[in-house]
């Protein structure tokens, strides 16, 4: 939540005064240490690897300084693309809102579910357009299996109710590249008009 601390804003906090020094010094050469500075030691704090924290700490750094997200599959420096950054005019790249892979590791990219708001009506749309059965009722409630289910989506796009929400990251980007206050009204009109 916004303004109460946490470690995600101790994390912000850090990363935004190296990159508030870097800028002031007007040296940038010593941009590749900043994850060092944020992540001190050889132990990691928050993750399984400290190597993790720092690569995460890094592109936190790299979109703090307007920079787009480096690709994974590729070794590239901090620095790769300054000269583009250090212009006195230069805007933010979109998306402005960014969610770096490998730190949201364990989200699940595709999945299903079915919320508390469940009526289990007798039309039992989601169960009859299952292609794999997936979806049976259980206390007057639909449950979706998730060994049986190949998130084909059938369900959410069946149910009177729009109960069966999806909860996909890319779903996420796609909105928030469109940008994130009508992204953030999408998302939320959806859910509470049903």
């Amino acid at each position: 939540m916004r303004g109460i601390p946490s470690l995600i804003t101790d994390i912000r906090k850090k990363v935004f005064t190296e990159v508030a020094r870097m800028a002031y010094s007007g040296d940038y050469t010593d941009m590749e240490d900043i994850p060092f500075k944020i992540v001190p030691g050889q132990s990691p704090l928050h993750r399984e690897s400290v190597f993790l924290e720092r690569a995460i700490a890094g592109e936190r750094v790299r979109l703090a300084m307007g920079l787009s997200l480096q690709p994974v599959q590729t070794r590239t420096l901090l620095t790769e693309g300054m000269d583009h950054a250090a212009i006195a005019e230069q805007y933010y790249e979109p998306p402005l809102v960014n969610i770096i892979p490998y730190a949201c590791h364990a989200c699940p990219t595709k999945r299903y579910q079915v919320t508390e708001l469940c009526q289990g009506c007798l039309a039992a749309s989601c169960q009859r357009v299952c292609p794999k059965g997936a979806i049976r009722f259980e206390n007057g409630r639909s449950v979706i299996d998730e060994a049986q289910c190949v998130k084909c989506g059938k369900c959410a796009r069946h149910c009177p109710q729009h109960i069966d929400i999806p909860e996909r990251l890319d779903d996420v980007r796609r909105r928030f590249q469109s940008g994130p206050v009508t992204a953030v009204l999408k998302a939320f009109g959806k859910t509470r008009s049903s």
